[in-house]
């Protein structure tokens, strides 16, 4: 298992060491996960020598500063593809659908494309796949490349550590769910890597206005057959942080057994599903083409906030029929 894992790092940096440079991205609406991805990614690329940039989606305001921590720490982040993109090696984290990734029409373009990811493999794939890494078991992708960091015997940063334990700790609610024995392994090696559990919960924290938020999407919330629905339906910073922590609130209610909550920014519309044990979060979720696991979720634009929860509510109807 050791000389496996050893020779999963030794084909990661293979692959970076193989082209011109390395750019990174996520899917459209960036969270903390597709973010401790790419902090992890910048310090292996980094380690191999290999230049390295960032091409995030639509930034959160609550992720600007970490963005420009990245560009601080020298890391160029890009809203344009550079001339030689053939020349560069696409890594994407946190999805393996070609339409929700940050920036799809760049992903044709460039020399290949390698992906990362815990969620259940979609229907469709890249076309110029070089490599990847899908482990289904996984609580998030950050734990992922932290695995991987680990096995390559490369040290991040602290503060890179810190936005790898904040990816893990949103995918896991606080290590509350799917938090398996690997899963506090690879938060231990990032603790011992400078992170702090603080730092971590302080990406999470809200403004009184965002509480205020979701207490009405809380309060707007339409119960059915043991299960929540509800949305945001004002504008508001920060939407896809309240729907997740409104998820949260609902599925803790007693009688509830699962939740779903939608988000709107710019054109992206994102639903946080909760399941209690024995539901399939993962089932509803991978029917849009997203998330995986207890705290899953998907994307997709077009259409608004109400209309998503809509088409979830049949969409659940009828796989529970």
């Amino acid at each position: 298992m050791g000389r496996k894992r050893e020779g999963r790092a030794a084909e990661w940096r293979s692959m970076m060491r193989s082209c011109d440079g390395i750019i990174l991205m996520g899917h459209h609406l960036t969270d903390h996960d597709a973010v401790g991805c790419m902090a992890g990614m910048v310090t292996l690329a980094s380690e191999s020598y290999v230049p390295v940039s960032i091409a995030p989606g639509l930034i959160a305001k609550d992720m600007q500063l970490v963005f420009r921590h990245f560009v601080a720490d020298g890391v160029p982040v890009i809203s344009e593809p550079p001339e030689n993109i053939a020349r560069h090696i696409i890594i994407i984290g946190d999805t393996q659908q070609p339409a929700f990734a940050a920036h799809p029409g760049w992903l044709p373009l460039a020399g290949g494309v390698a992906v990362i990811d815990h969620h259940i493999p979609g229907n469709k794939s890249f076309d110029n796949l070089v490599l990847e890494w899908i482990d289904t078991e996984a609580s998030s992708t950050s734990e992922l490349v932290a695995r991987l960091l680990f096995d390559a015997g490369v040290r991040p940063t602290s503060r890179q550590a810190d936005l790898m334990l904040a990816g893990i700790v949103l995918d896991t609610r606080h290590f509350t769910r799917q938090a398996a024995e690997s899963t506090f392994q690879q938060g231990a090696h990032l603790c011992a890597w400078g992170a702090k559990v603080e730092h971590a919960r302080a990406y999470f924290e809200v403004p009184i206005e965002s509480y205020t938020t979701r207490s009405q999407v809380l309060h707007d919330a339409i119960f059915e057959n043991g299960m929540a629905f509800s949305a945001i339906s004002m504008e508001t910073e920060n939407a896809y942080v309240i729907a997740a922590q409104a998820a949260d609130d609902l599925i803790s209610l007693r009688g509830i057994n699962a939740a779903f909550v939608a988000s709107m920014e710019g054109d992206v519309v994102s639903v946080s599903i909760r399941a209690r044990e024995g539901l399939s979060a993962m089932r509803w979720a991978a029917a849009f083409g997203g998330g995986t696991n207890a705290s899953a979720g998907f994307q997709a634009s077009g259409i608004t906030s109400e209309q998503a929860i809509e088409r979830v509510r049949t969409n659940v109807e009828a796989h529970s029929a």
